[in-house]
């Protein structure tokens, strides 16, 4: 079986269906003469149902159907549509089968003859006729057209027709909806609304062919030569006001049968076309009328007036397209009509056309698009024509109007860009914002709409950037951008009034220009907020102005992005990337440099408005105008600074004097009438200014205007003169036609007589008289400004300039990237956030919706943003201060104020917004930082603080001690269930100061507000807030310490009451925390923290707050013992710093004293080596002698010090201090039970320290560091690298030398071998030989060891000779003690006799040790009476020896001290005479060898050669035992 023919079989339907329709109508036709005739003669059917019986028996016989001429089946159905004997049913049923067939597309055949099939079905459509039945059969019929209307546009062979078929396809489904043959009858809402929208699927299948079709030159081509063709008005009102149309009527109306009686008496059925019936071929193009001030009525059908309707109906194959399909004539048609429908006022039943067309006009804009500004001749119309329809709509129509004609603006400026900104600016500034402000007795509706407009062109990507570039940046333009935010601003603060939609949708297009800002927020760098502004040179700007170019940065660079616009400006990213930003940046300055210039303008203006010779002296200044008036300069400030009053313009214009007349002059030579017509060109002129009422300055004023347009325009004038009596003419046709005071017009003829024979003698064309009257008596002459904020109709002339200026170089518009321009941005957004900051807190302060809230606090985030970005850092300060309002709830003074808190979602929404704020954009704050940190203190005081706040280091171990009092140790990011527990602690409280209340169990209600606050607060991340503080800026860190500092109020008030202590402490850790968090920039707040510290731990600060400064103290050390390692220019400041606790009253020092010692144990145990200064470990020490005075303390101390006292930390900085707290801490304990213990912990480390100096002195004195070897390394990079310090780590005026520290060893020990202890005594002396002694090889010189012995040595043994007469009894051990000291004195004086006795105070020294040695002879004691002569004697041998102890030995002063020697020797001992020296063999006069100081080497070598001479003579003589003893000292060392 073959497959089947699915086209014969569709067509073999449509045919039976339109069959079985005639054949009923034989039987119940309204009309049936014909057919009873055919039937009762039986002389076969009828020739069309023939012709559908033969096509039935034809088609199964069709295989190709491409072969087969579609006319042949389709042919039948179109003549049964054509037919006007057809009744309704029959036609109604051939219109579906078309239309069934145009939608299954069943057409084959070549592309000519789909051509002529499809131009065939469209003239058949539009030219239905059919015998009229019942009206709601008639309907039925009419719709089937507006089907196969739509069919034959969406078929594929509907891009076949031709222009003419378009045109009439559009002409017959827009009358079918809006005119009915009957005038008595109303019309079918149905058909109405079902024409309306096939007229939109209509259009937007026109439309969206534009893109495929070429450019095609049509006339007009520009928008100066549409003005020039094409009337500005509409038809005057003397006119018929009928509905506009494509055209005329005639077509698609159902015949209507004859009276009732009509069949009875066989008269014709059909009604003729000339009397209204059925009316065959295309409507007639209403006729032009001579008279258009006599008018007379015209018929309902008569078709619009030429200007409201440019399609034009043609004669059936009048050209038009042909066989290639419509194309760009049929669009601009179409468009024209889209338009003349916009502009239409409406009657009756369709007074909402504007309305239509609104609609329309929006869906051909988004099916063509961009396509648009490829054609000319569109863009002319749509520039001009479309914009001045939308204005005359939306101010003189309803709401739906309005919001329609906001519709379609936002669609031209989608679909055009940059093309139509001056026009959206006009619509905007004259139209729009009027009705948004209220400003219009229009309502409530109206300003929501307008509003609504507004804020969809906000919406638009790019838009707001556009406009404050192009708009705000131009002299000569409005500021529309500034304009537009003002008032959205204001419309959103509810004055006397709840918040209504109103207010919302000015908030909502306040946050959508936040929006577009935003978007150059993200991988761009902001604009530094140090940046100069722009330097402004007002003249380049003003000549530019002036000569219609752009500024001079502006001429060779373009800031486009995509979309080359209007002015052929080439984008950037077509350039190489360096060039891209440079052409960035000057484009930017220059559009700021106008700006700038445009406020120097209006303040110019303002000048002159009020004395215009104050104004020409401010230009002066400015440098616009020269010394001397030039008539040029200022008719180019008349013509072109705006602002300027437009009355006062027109007075000195009209002026008599020669300079005014020149400015006249010069001011009409500014405007270029070239191409204008004469009601354009006088409408032009007389919008710069107005005219003035002195008929004398007016005609001053004409007859220049004269003599420029004819001189521009000669064509139509012969000579000036009939320029100026015509123009003269047109004012007081315009004063009689449109003043209300004027009771009898004045007629076109009237107007015509009056100008008669101007022209040289001749008249002027009637037909040009004629259309100048009708555009007056239509559009008053007026200026543009006048008619902004009233209903009045704008001025034809504004479109028509703002269409001339989008062309010209000026008008070329700079389109900005998506990112956006820094500077420029940054200028938009600092003109935008107050009255944005302040209506959205106005709208969040009285708005509970919590949409309406999110939508506020979203905003504020959005503010807070891009005010980061560009650093406008006032703008964070401000959204701080406006959202802490909402934490007020956080008061501990409220009664349960955790559960109000989680019972106020606003609130909890507008913290944690507050607190987001300060976490991220913290670095811009400033002030801000005070509301920050007293909500802090609140929630503290609550006990909703999470303990992480203050918390220095997550798992530290000794974080518990920190902890503040409210907030109990935890680890440092606190959960949420630590801080309900603590909100519900805080809430039983604040209820039991409340009568016991709290007794009672929390309500479920209760219960889950607090949960709703613990929450809220821990996701408010305050432990981020201060632990990120070291990302901060400089500025924003020391605004927060200082914020922190203040917070707590004068400490005075809080020494005098104790109130607020738990929040100083709280500040105090926070001061402290912030310090430790920016180790790196220590440098910087330090000051701050140490003014703090200062005032609290000072003797007149706090004295009832002992906890605030202890933990300021404790706070102090912490920050030393973690910043001291960390970096080493920070040391001395903290050092510093550290002496402040030094001032610590001592009540309060006492009680801290444990933990203070235990702090400075670890600060020298863990950072000793970074202590390098002597002030520093003079604070350390005093702090560790300080805490030493308290028992639980002391044992701490001494570890403290046993640290200092060995090396590492030994060090010279490190040793005087330390060694002056070693022997305090041993003398403090001296006379205390059990204090021997410690004394003997200080006398080791008295014995380490001696060790020590030794070794680095010897180490010093062999010229360099201390070897590595006797030392260990410490392996800290850029540390010492021995265990002692190197000696170049100071400087030489600031570290203690090695001979002032032995010295000071020296005399320690001498004072601690006093001490009552024997033992100790004993030790001590030990330790004191060995530094003595040991001292050989530090090189100090004779001076610094006859020092040691006269200040130390010798006092020691004079005091220890004393005492032994007082304590001889109660303490046996003195006397071994005092020996000892004899033999140490007598070693040391031997040693270093040499150097000793080349000094000129050896001769007191040597004085001082004869007393000292006298004194011991003194009380009873036989080791003494034995021992101190006899090291006397070997004193006096060796001195002898040596050539010190001569006869000529004397002092300074001439005093013999051979003399003193000898007398003071026999004092202690009678056996100690002068021939001792003799019979010991040692000759008197040998002079002392010269030995240099410190060279000691030599020295001991003659001593001890010395030594064994006299030994051998000893022995010889039989002394052998004093020359043993002799030698022994000899050898000691």
């Amino acid at each position: 079986m073959s497959a089947p023919n699915w086209i014969a079989l569709l067509l073999n339907q449509e045919l039976a269906a339109v069959i079985t329709a005639m054949r009923q109508n034989v039987k119940w036709a309204l009309v049936p003469n014909r057919y009873l005739r055919a039937h009762e003669k039986d002389s076969g059917d009828d020739p069309l149902l023939e012709d559908f019986k033969l096509l039935r028996r034809r088609i199964f016989h069709w295989h190709d159907w491409s072969l087969v001429d579609p006319l042949e089946y389709l042919g039948p159905f179109l003549e049964v549509i054509r037919s006007p004997e057809t009744s309704g049913p029959i036609t109604g049923v051939a219109l579906s089968s078309v239309c069934r067939m145009l939608d299954e597309y069943t057409l084959g055949g070549s592309g000519a003859d789909i051509a002529e099939v499809m131009r065939l079905t469209a003239e058949a459509v539009t030219q239905c006729k059919f015998e009229a039945t019942d009206p709601a059969a008639d309907e039925v019929v009419l719709y089937k057209i507006l089907q196969v209307l739509l069919a034959c546009m969406k078929c594929p062979g509907g891009k076949l027709l031709t222009n003419d078929n378009v045109v009439s396809l559009f002409q017959a489904c827009f009358r079918i909806g809006h005119y009915q043959t009957d005038r008595g009858k109303g019309m079918s809402e149905l058909l109405t609304q079902a024409s309306r929208m096939i007229l939109g699927e209509m259009v937007a299948l026109i439309f969206a062919r534009l893109g495929e079709m070429p450019e095609t030159a049509l006339t007009p081509t520009t928008a100066r030569s549409l003005v020039a063709s094409r009337p500005l008005s509409p038809a005057p009102s003397a006119a018929p006001s009928a509905t506009p149309m494509l055209a005329g009527p005639g077509a698609l109306e159902p015949a209507r049968s004859a009276e009732p009686g009509a069949a009875a008496s066989g008269k014709g059925a059909a009604v003729p076309a000339e009397n209204g019936g059925a009316a065959a071929g295309p409507p007639a193009e209403a006729a032009a009328d001579g008279d258009m001030g006599s008018g007379s009525a015209a018929a309902p059908l008569t078709g619009p007036p030429e200007h409201l309707s440019p399609i034009r109906s043609r004669p059936a194959g009048s050209g038009g397209g042909g066989g290639g399909g419509h194309g760009l004539e049929s669009v601009a048609e179409a468009l024209g009509f889209v338009v003349s429908l916009v502009a239409s006022a409406g009657e009756g039943a369709h007074a909402d056309l504007n309305v239509l067309g609104l609609g329309l006009l929006t869906r051909a804009l988004a099916a063509g698009g961009n396509a648009f500004s490829r054609h000319e001749a569109l863009l002319a119309l749509l520039r001009e024509d479309a914009w001045a329809a939308l204005a005359a709509a939306a101010r003189t129509g309803g709401l739906p109007a309005l919001a329609g004609a906001c519709q379609a603006a936002l669609a031209l400026y989608c679909s055009l860009g940059s093309a139509v900104l001056l026009q959206v600016d006009a619509f905007l500034t004259m139209v729009v914002l009027p009705v948004a402000e209220g400003r219009t007795a229009t309502g409530t509706a109206h300003q929501e709409a307008a509003l609504e407009g507004l804020l969809d062109f906000c919406n638009q990507a790019g838009f707001v950037r556009a406009v404050f570039l192009n708009v705000d940046c131009r002299i000569e333009r409005a500021n529309l951008f500034e304009t537009a935010a003002g008032l959205l601003s204001k419309t959103a603060f509810p004055v006397n009034r709840p918040l209504a939609a109103v207010h919302l949708l000015a908030l909502e297009g306040l946050l959508a220009i936040m929006s577009s800002l935003s978007r150059g927020c993200a991988g761009q760098s902001g604009h530094d907020a140090d940046e100069s502004d722009v330097d402004i040179a007002l003249l380049p700007v003003w000549e530019a102005l002036c000569s219609g170019r752009l500024p001079p940065p502006m001429a060779n660079g373009h800031l486009q992005d995509g979309d080359t616009g209007a002015g052929g400006y080439e984008s950037p990213h077509s350039r190489a990337a360096a060039r891209a930003e440079s052409v960035l940046a000057a484009a930017a300055d220059a559009a700021l440099a106008e700006k700038a210039a445009k406020a120097r303008l209006a303040l110019a203006a303002d000048h002159f408005n009020r004395d215009y010779k104050k104004g020409f002296q401010f230009l002066q200044a400015l440098g616009l105008l020269a010394e001397e008036l030039d008539a040029a300069a200022v008719a180019r400030f008349l013509r072109f600074c705006p602002g300027l009053s437009k009355s006062i313009i027109g007075e000195l214009l009209g002026e008599n004097e020669d300079f005014f007349l020149e400015v006249l002059d010069a001011f009409t030579a500014t405007f270029d009438f070239a191409g204008l017509s004469f009601d354009m060109a006088i409408r032009v002129y007389l919008e710069s200014f107005r005219l003035p009422g002195e008929a004398q300055k007016i005609n001053r004023i004409m007859e220049s205007f004269g003599k420029a347009y004819h001189a521009q325009c000669p064509a139509l004038f012969k000579n000036a003169d009939a320029v100026y009596i015509l123009a003269y003419s047109v004012i007081l046709l315009n004063t009689d036609q449109h003043n209300s005071q004027v009771k009898k017009k004045m007629t076109v003829d009237e107007f015509v007589r009056n100008n008669r024979g101007i022209n040289s003698g001749e008249d002027l064309p009637r037909e040009f008289l004629r259309a100048l009257y009708v555009s007056i008596a239509a559009d008053e002459i007026r200026i543009s400004s006048e008619a902004q904020a009233g209903s009045a109709p704008l001025s034809p002339v504004l479109w028509a300039q703002l269409a001339l200026q989008s062309q010209a170089p000026r008008g070329a518009m700079l389109q900005p990237p998506a990112h956006g321009v820094p500077r420029v941005d940054r200028e938009m957004f600092r003109r935008l956030w107050g009255p944005t900051v302040a209506a959205v807190s106005v709208v969040l302060d009285q708005s509970e919706e919590p949409s309406t809230v999110r939508e506020a606090l979203d905003g504020l985030l959005l503010t807070a943003r891009i005010a980061a970005h560009h650093h406008v850092d006032e703008v964070m300060d401000s959204l701080v201060e406006s959202l802490s309002r909402f934490t007020a709830l956080l008061n501990p003074a409220l009664p349960r104020a955790a559960v109000a808190f989680g019972e106020n979602e606003k609130a909890r929404a507008a913290t944690q917004t507050f607190f987001a704020i300060a976490n991220r954009y913290g670095d811009s704050l400033r002030s801000g930082w005070r509301n920050v940190l007293d909500c802090v203190i609140r929630l503290h005081r609550l006990g909703l603080l999470p303990p992480g706040v203050v918390l220095l280091e997550a798992g530290e171990p000794d974080a518990g001690k920190l902890a503040l009092p409210r907030a109990p140790a935890s680890r440092r990011t606190a959960s949420a269930t630590s801080i309900i527990s603590r909100a519900f602690s805080s809430l039983i409280s604040i209820e039991s100061a409340d009568g016991g209340a709290a007794q009672e169990a929390a309500s479920d209600r209760e219960a889950a507000a607090v949960q709703r606050t613990a929450a809220c607060i821990a996701g408010c991340r305050l432990e981020d807030l201060f632990a990120d503080s070291k990302f901060l800026r400089a500025e924003a860190l020391l605004e927060l310490v200082r914020a922190a500092m203040y917070a707590p109020g004068p400490l005075g008030r809080i020494a005098a009451t104790g109130e607020g202590s738990d929040t100083a402490e709280l500040c105090l850790e926070l001061v402290i925390a912030v310090a430790l968090r920016n180790r790196d920039r220590l440098l910087m707040v330090w000051p701050l923290v140490h003014e703090y510290l200062a005032a609290i731990l000072s003797p007149e600060g706090p004295r009832g707050a002992s906890a605030l400064v202890a933990r300021a103290a404790l706070g102090l050390l912490r920050v030393c013992q973690r910043l001291l390692p960390y970096k080493e220019d920070t040391a001395d400041a903290l050092l510093r710093s550290l002496g402040l606790m030094l001032l610590v009253r001592q009540s309060t020092a006492w009680e801290i004293s444990q933990r203070l010692a235990t702090e400075t144990l670890a600060l020298v145990s863990g950072s000793a080596a970074y202590i390098r200064t002597l002030h520093g470990w003079s604070t350390v020490c005093k702090l560790i002698s300080m805490t030493s005075m308290h028992p639980d303390a002391f044992a701490i101390a001494l570890d403290a010090l046993a640290v200092i006292a060995r090396p590492p930390a030994l060090a010279p900085p490190s040793f005087l201090p330390c060694l002056e707290a070693v022997v305090a801490v041993a003398e403090r304990n001296a006379s205390k039970e059990g204090g021997w213990e410690h004394t003997e912990r200080a006398l080791e480390m008295l014995d380490s320290m001696s060790v020590w100096v030794l070794r680095y002195g010897e180490a010093a004195a062999a010229g360099g560091p201390v070897a590595a070897e006797a030392l260990p390394a410490d392996p800290a990079p850029g540390l010492l690298t021995a265990g002692l310090p190197d000696v170049r780590a100071e400087p030489a005026e600031t570290q203690a030398t090695v001979p002032d520290m032995w010295m000071a060893l020296v005399k320690a020990l001498a004072r601690t071998s006093t001490h009552p202890q024997e033992h100790i005594r004993a030790q001590a002396l030990v330790t004191l030989q060995r530094t003595v002694v040991g001292s050989e090889a530090l090189g100090l010189g004779g001076e610094r060891w006859g020092g040691a012995l006269d200040a130390a040595v010798v006092p020691l043994v004079a005091q220890l000779a004393g005492a032994l007469t007082a304590r001889s009894r109660t303490d046996p051990g003195i006397e071994r003690t005092l020996r000892a000291a004899v033999l140490l004195l007598c070693k040391a004086l031997l040693q270093f006799l040499l150097p000793l006795a080349a000094e000129p105070a050896f001769p007191a020294l040597w004085a001082a040790t004869l007393g000292a040695l006298g004194e011991c002879t003194k009380p009873r004691s036989e080791e003494l009476a034995e021992a101190v002569p006899e090291a006397l004697k070997n004193m006096l041998l060796v001195m002898a020896a040596q050539g010190v102890l001569t006869p000529a030995w004397t002092d300074a002063d001439g005093r013999s001290l051979w003399d003193l020697t000898w007398s003071r020797a026999r004092g202690i001992s009678s056996g100690l005479q002068p021939q001792l020296l003799a019979v010991s063999g040692v000759a008197p006069a040998m002079p002392p060898p010269p030995y240099a100081a410190g060279d000691l080497g030599a020295a001991r070598e003659d001593v001890t050669g010395i030594g064994l001479n006299q030994g051998r003579a000893h022995r010889e003589h039989g002394e052998i035992a004093s020359a043993a003893a002799f030698v022994a000292a000899g050898q000691q060392t």
